[in-house]
């Protein structure tokens, strides 16, 4: 029942702020270079469009973005995941 004094929890302020908070902690695991944690969280929000926003970050943070995959890849921690199991 909605009324004056009631409070919709999908209202599009409410929805701006959340995506907003959610956007700048994958921020900061993106340049954290946390590409496991990053995932874990991308997976664990059904709603969250990971791919759409590193879209968007791409343009922004080529460099680090550079930075981040040649820091991953040389690392010894890298090789010990295997992604086609």
């Amino acid at each position: 029942m909605s009324g004056p004094g009631s409070k919709d929890p999908e209202s599009g302020s409410d929805k701006v702020y959340v995506e907003a908070v959610l956007n700048r902690h994958a921020q900061k695991l993106l340049s954290a270079f946390r590409l496991h944690d990053l995932a874990f969280f991308a997976a664990n929000l059904h709603d969250y469009e990971l791919v759409g926003w590193l879209r968007k970050e791409r343009y922004m943070h080529f460099t680090s973005l550079m930075q981040m995959l040649f820091s991953v890849l040389s690392s010894a921690s890298f090789l010990r995941f295997r992604l086609f199991a």
